[in-house]
């Protein structure tokens, strides 16, 4: 892609969620036609409708899934200009007590389902020399955490497999990057912190940043559509970190 020649089809992982909602609002508002992989329900069709997009109801620990959606979104919007993905789940285990069903679906969701994805948009973007992939990550996948061993590991290797389409996608003018989110105001992380008044205790007490600051969906967007962007055409294999100063490289 070149600074004169804007991207045109976005697929959005976890398009349902807040920061994923956020990002279809902020690709879509830029002129791009969406497409949705998230697993089906409600959220799924009012995003879908909200910004005109294609909603994919999809099981991304589910490698012929992926395939399906991948497919039903070329076949209705044709193949994708950009990717990001923002799906994620995470659980609280002890690695000692971590099942490994637990952790193959974590490792299939944060992190297989971004390389099998890739593997399908590439090679198109490749060729039109056409392609931003984007990639959200997390903190910790540079600064472990207690209890999260699947997690901390699926986004440190997504951090790699980002560097690494860079480098291949590179020589066609494909960028990949990296965004990583700190302390975000999402209705998970009020339910797991009791609500607003518990996130702004937490980034004053165990996330705390230099800030003092819970940030929203939209700034996480706001990045993303930067790498998305044709100014940040040569910009790739980096991350981000969008956390108010949480971790400074």
């Amino acid at each position: 892609m070149t600074p004169m020649e804007p991207a045109r089809t976005a697929w959005i992982t976890g398009g349902a969620g807040a920061i994923g909602q956020a990002v279809c609002r902020r690709l879509s508002s830029a002129g791009m036609k969406i497409g949705i992989l998230d697993r089906a329900g409600e959220a799924l069709a009012s995003i879908g409708a909200a910004v005109a997009g294609v909603g994919v109801g999809c099981d991304l620990a589910d490698s012929g899934d992926v395939a399906r959606g991948a497919a039903t979104l070329i076949e209705q919007l044709g193949p994708a200009d950009i990717l990001v993905n923002v799906a994620g789940i995470s659980h609280d285990d002890a690695l000692v007590d971590l099942p490994q069903a637990r952790w193959d679906a974590l490792i299939a969701v944060n992190l297989t389902a971004p390389f099998l994805l890739a593997q399908i948009v590439l090679p198109g973007m490749m060729e039109r020399r056409l392609g931003r992939i984007v990639n959200v990550s997390s903190n910790a996948g540079v600064i472990p955490v207690a209890r999260r061993a699947a997690y901390c590991t699926a986004k440190a290797g997504l951090d790699a497999l980002t560097r690494s389409i860079a480098l291949e996608g590179g020589p066609s003018g494909v960028t990949a990057n990296t965004v990583s989110p700190g302390f975000i105001d999402t209705p998970m992380s009020r339910g797991a912190f009791g609500g607003r008044a518990g996130l702004e205790a937490a980034v004053r007490g165990d996330f705390r940043n230099p800030m003092a600051l819970v940030l929203e969906p939209d700034d996480i967007a706001a990045a993303i559509a930067f790498f998305c962007h044709p100014d940040a055409h040569g910009i790739t294999g980096q991350r981000l970190h969008v956390d108010a100063g949480m971790v400074m490289p």
